[in-house]
């Protein structure tokens, strides 16, 4: 309806105005140490050195409960997966499926 649409004007003024507050606001968001405290919560750095992953802390971001048996898969194919990453900077979900992960683990 016309009453919700804003006049070209606005829309531009309103632009300009976050644009100009983006580099602060990008500046508090992601501090360092905000930064470094998702990464602990993920499991991404350990919380020590913050320098190595924390494969018990990685795991503890599952929702519901870890069978035995993805237990197994996840500590048996570490290595494998760790190594991916350092190389790609991420894993394939097809190297998750050729190892045997269910889906969405």
């Amino acid at each position: 309806s016309k009453s919700n649409e804003i006049n070209p004007g606005r829309k531009q003024s309103i632009f300009i105005d976050f644009l100009a507050r983006l580099p602060h606001m990008m500046t508090k968001a992601f501090t360092p140490e905000k930064v470094r405290s998702s990464f602990i919560r993920n499991g991404m750095l350990d919380v020590e050195s913050c320098f190595w992953p924390d494969l018990f802390g990685m795991i503890q971001t599952k929702r519901g409960e870890i069978k035995d048996s993805e237990l197994d898969l996840i500590i048996t194919n570490f290595p494998k997966l760790f190594a991916l990453m350092q190389k790609l900077g991420n894993i394939p979900e097809s190297v998750y499926d050729e190892l045997g992960f269910p889906p969405d683990f």
